[in-house]
């Protein structure tokens, strides 16, 4: 067993690193929506809040962390490419630096028309 690998699968490992870090970096900006939607008023409540906010961020690694062995699985036959974990994280970032500052205030604004007509009641 060799662990040569073309170009091409390279190329295309890479490139589906960025996406999956892209793709999850939209998954956070969800869960970053659904925390704005949670003000606690009392003590407790931030407390039950932070340990909820820690519990999201465990489950989000987790998936995360299961995306990309599924990603290595599917087009690296397993095998472990440590730039695929950079280049994910770099997407991740570049989405977070860039795309974020827009997606995250409109689905905000999104968030902010589906509850306008249950305020209104």
């Amino acid at each position: 067993m060799t662990l040569y690998l073309s170009q091409k699968k390279l190329f295309v490992l890479l490139l589906t690193a960025v996406f999956v870090g892209f793709a999850l970096g939209f998954l956070y900006d969800g869960i970053r929506l659904f925390r704005t939607l949670r003000k606690p008023k009392t003590r407790v409540f931030r407390f039950l809040n932070a340990c909820v906010i820690s519990l999201e961020d465990f489950l989000f690694f987790t998936f995360g962390g299961a995306v990309m062995s599924i990603v290595f699985y599917v087009t690296n036959s397993g095998k472990v490419r440590p730039f695929a974990f950079v280049m994910a994280i770099l997407g991740f970032l570049f989405f977070r630096l860039t795309l974020s500052r827009v997606t995250y205030p409109l689905l905000l604004r999104l968030l902010w028309l589906l509850k306008l007509p249950f305020a209104m009641a």
